[in-house]
């Protein structure tokens, strides 16, 4: 699980307005949608797995926890290869799932294609 400190507060005004156009930046992948913005403290996301796609509360948990997990596993992959922790970059990032037809790789795909896109 990702650590609370690197975790995204929706409840919170502004960072609830990131969905507005004008105040975030947006990249469509092929199963996820990423919505990020700058900021000063680090790395701050969050994961969002609406209930239209995944109705059970166990479902969405389970779905947000793999998104959580992946950022994890790539911050490993980036302390070994460029000795760069992902949560040194300066950006908030909200991740929200597309659709409910999807496999882990392709998850990864678009999560290592955003990362090299900022």
């Amino acid at each position: 699980m990702l650590a609370k400190k690197h975790r995204l507060n929706l409840t919170l005004t502004e960072n609830s307005q990131m969905f507005k156009s004008g105040l975030s930046q947006q990249y469509v992948g092929k199963d996820l949608l990423f919505y990020y913005r700058p900021n000063k403290s680090g790395l701050k996301t969050t994961a969002l797995a609406p209930s239209r796609l995944f109705p059970k509360a166990h479902q969405r948990n389970h779905h947000r926890r793999l998104l959580y997990n992946l950022i994890i596993k790539k911050n490993k992959e980036m302390l070994e290869v460029k000795k760069e922790s992902l949560f040194n970059k300066n950006f908030d990032l909200i991740i929200v799932y597309k659709n409910r037809d999807f496999k882990v790789s392709g998850l990864e795909e678009d999560l290592n294609t955003f990362l090299k896109q900022i």
